[in-house]
């Protein structure tokens, strides 16, 4: 009996285990069904005359669903588009229809749905018209389901433009998008207020100063339109551009954006010129941008670099010369400047007459071309006493009282050659034994950019160099400087020769000579630019003392 249980619960057992594993004859395991379909879509109400759009949502059911109206009908202006109602309204009341989906096995479920259409206080006007730089722009803003009257305001409209009624009008330079909001108030107590931006733009080109060109200089500007929509025509409607000018190609990938001026001026003067701007809008827009773009004389200058040196009793002419500007030119000195006694200038340029007076002055000259454009420039002028005859040798030394005498190198000719050697003699006549003083400086006199680098040597009467002089350097330095100090500073044992160089800040050769000998002894000074380029303008000062 207890083995008959035993053998009754194995098979029991056994059967349970091949049924859970799907064994012992071909068994199947069978899915539970699906949810049951249900609409679960909550339609918010619409209002008439604005967008509206709800998303139908279901469950249950096998996706993916299809949807339709199986009885009644939307509210006019709305339509059943996909998984959604969209549209926008046009009447006011109460509609009732039938929402119906159907999932993939055609399970159907529905809905009765009532939803009611009224009006608020809201924008009829959806968008706004784009428009045209520098032409006349109106639009018409309107509104409904107001409570009395309402008044508009506007933030964020181009430059030119104003809100007047609900009418958005004017005319504006700035080219571009503007994104505009709109603000309505009515008349309900408290009041309603809606607002709105609308997104436009003006096609034309960026507004900016177009700068002139100069003669011969290099020259761009970019023209980039502004607004519209691309691609952008670039047309040159009438004018033309300067000589020497021309459009460029537009940036690659810039879709026609950006238009440059380049090249280089050849032609003086004023050129206006018409460049025109169609988009690809329907109907296209046209923008045609007026421009003035003159090319003028290169830079005013006065190209005299220097003035000659007038003497007292002598004629004297000189003639400014002028560059660049637009001639005629007109000359003039400047307020609180006078030219050097008995001098004038003319209108023309022209400095003439004689001078009387022995003077170093400072004029400031102003040049005036036929566009009123002015250049001054400040020219050191000297007037000296008529300078000695040539003395470019010992033989036709210039006799020499001592003193401070001003004197020119070698006036006589340029370049230096053996008939007119940048060299000046001087004769000097002192007593052996005194201390004679001698300098020849340039710094104060010469208003030269190369100035003259004076040089000076005290000889005999056959041109031997004397060596009783005291030179703070020594005078036979080998060759590489800088110059070992002198041995003995205090004696008159150096060689009776000086260089400006030696003294860079003053420009100034400088000597003690000793005398030698005994009783009346004649001496000559010998002066020269050490550099060997002196010209016949090179001006410097000669002073000699002898000391008691």
């Amino acid at each position: 009996m207890r083995n008959s249980r035993l053998q009754a619960l194995a098979f029991l057992f056994a059967t349970m285990i091949l049924t859970s594993c799907g064994g012992g004859g071909g068994g199947t395991f069978t899915p539970p069904p699906p949810a049951p379909l249900t609409i679960t879509s909550t339609l918010a109400a619409p209002f008439n005359g604005e967008d509206y759009s709800a998303p139908l949502t279901a469950t249950g059911g096998t996706a993916p669903y299809s949807w339709s109206i199986s009885n009644g009908s939307l509210p006019a202006g709305l339509t059943l588009n996909g998984s959604a109602i969209t549209g926008q309204p046009t009447q006011d009341g109460a509609s009732t229809f039938t929402l119906q989906v159907k999932d993939s096995a055609a399970r159907v479920a529905s809905q009765d749905i009532s939803i009611t259409v009224s009006t608020r206080f809201h924008f009829v006007t959806r968008s706004l018209p784009n428009g045209v730089a520098k032409q006349p722009y109106s639009a018409t803003v309107t509104t409904a389901g107001a409570t009395g009257s309402v008044v508009m305001t506007v933030s964020g409209n181009p430059y030119g433009t104003q809100m007047n009624n609900g009418v958005l009008e004017g005319s504006t330079v700035y080219a571009g998008t503007y994104n505009i909001t709109v603000r309505a108030t009515d008349s309900a107590s408290p009041p309603s207020v809606i607002s709105k931006t609308f997104s436009m733009d003006f096609l034309g080109l960026s507004y900016g100063f177009m700068y002139n060109g100069r003669l011969g200089d290099p020259y761009h500007y970019d023209l980039t339109a502004l607004g519209g929509t691309d691609p952008i025509r670039w047309s040159l409607l009438d004018g033309n551009l300067p000589p020497g000018l021309s459009f460029q190609n537009a940036i690659p990938g810039s879709g026609l954006r950006v238009n440059g001026i380049s090249g280089v001026p050849t032609e003086v003067g004023t050129y206006p010129f018409t460049v025109r701007l169609v988009d690809s809008s329907n109907p296209p827009r046209t923008y045609d941008g007026v421009f003035s773009l003159r090319v003028d004389p290169p830079f005013l200058g006065i190209s005299t670099t220097q003035l000659k040196r007038g003497e007292i009793g002598i004629p004297y002419s000189a003639t400014l010369q002028g560059t660049g500007g637009l001639p005629p030119y007109v000359w003039s000195t400047t307020f609180g400047t006078q030219l050097p006694a008995g001098l004038t200038l003319s209108a023309s340029g022209q400095i003439t007459g004689t001078p009387t007076t022995e003077q170093r002055t400072d004029v400031s000259f102003q040049l005036r071309d036929s566009l009123n454009s002015t250049f001054t420039k400040t020219f050191t002028m000297l007037v000296t006493k008529p300078l000695p005859p040539r003395n470019d040798s010992i033989a036709n030394a210039t006799p020499l009282p001592f003193g401070i005498f001003t004197a020119s190198i070698s006036p006589y000719g340029d370049p230096a050659g053996t008939s007119n050697p940048d060299v000046d003699y001087y004769k000097i006549v002192s007593t052996g034994g005194k201390i004679v003083h001698v300098t020849a400086g340039a710094s104060w006199i010469n208003f030269h950019s190369s100035g003259m680098q004076p040089g000076i040597e005290i000889i005999d009467s056959n041109g031997f160099r004397y060596a009783s002089c005291n030179d703070p350097a020594n005078d036979n330095e080998p060759a590489g400087s800088p110059i070992p100090s002198d041995p003995t500073p205090n004696g008159f044992d150096d060689q009776c020769m000086n260089l400006a160089y030696l003294n860079p800040n003053t420009k100034t050769a400088d000597l003690y000579f000793q005398v030698p000998g005994a009783g009346t002894v004649t001496f000559y000074v010998r002066v020269f630019d050490y550099r060997g380029d002196a010209r016949p303008d090179f001006l410097y000062e000669l002073a000699i003392g002898e000391q008691p």
